[in-house]
């Protein structure tokens, strides 16, 4: 299949949203439900037939896409810099899953367990945030280096936040190997800013 810039940056909007929303459940314990939805959502859609259809859409993505502008515009808040550590290490990890056929394949089989799961709950049931959090902590989780999590200690201690951070680095890592499927690679965050930029503000637009 052939994917566009606007392809490749709709993914990894995907990768930033989850880890934006990574942090805010570890420092203010919620996060927003509709981004949420789209993240996780993401992790059930295992034959999409494009790159916005396994988001819901492109609005399901909006809240990366403002984050991707301003990171790539340098208009980035302190915060920003646990988010482009958190990105380069699901990064990392999606290139090591990638090589890892048993791994993804083990991924792909706690999925489907969940999906399975979900039908029987409304929303985000915490059952089956629990069962997304064990499938990272089995597959990904396992990986080297960890993706060590910053937040409030009152958040980190707190079961359900940390079922939700381990859904959501998922989700990220669903997103990163998406990006990097579309041809996305690290060093056009650095050598690809404004063109990066100007693709994700069309999309907002």
């Amino acid at each position: 299949m052939t994917y566009s810039l606007e392809d490749r940056v709709l993914a990894l909007a995907g990768l930033v949203q989850a880890v934006w929303l990574t942090d805010r459940v570890a420092y203010l314990g919620d996060a927003d439900e509709a981004a949420v939805d789209a993240s996780l959502g993401s992790l059930f859609t295992f034959d999409a037939p494009n790159v916005p259809a396994v988001f819901g859409g492109r609005g399901g993505v909006r809240r990366g896409l403002e984050i991707l502008c301003r990171v790539l515009d340098n208009r980035g808040k302190p915060e920003d810099l646990r988010l482009t550590r958190y990105l380069v290490a699901l990064a990392g990890h999606a290139q090591r899953s990638m090589r890892q056929p048993d791994l993804m394949d083990a991924v792909r089989r706690g999925l489907e367990r969940a999906e399975q799961q979900k039908r029987h709950f409304e929303d985000w049931d915490a059952n089956v945030v629990a069962t997304l959090a064990d499938v990272y902590v089995r597959t990904i989780g396992t990986l080297e280096p960890r993706i060590m999590i910053s937040g409030e200690p009152a958040r980190l201690q707190n079961p359900r936040n940390v079922d939700s951070i381990r859904a959501l680095l998922l989700a990220g890592l669903r997103a990163a190997v998406l990006w990097q499927q579309t041809g996305g690679r690290k060093w056009q965050l650095v050598f690809s800013r404004r063109k990066l930029r100007e693709a994700a503000e069309r999309l907002l637009a």
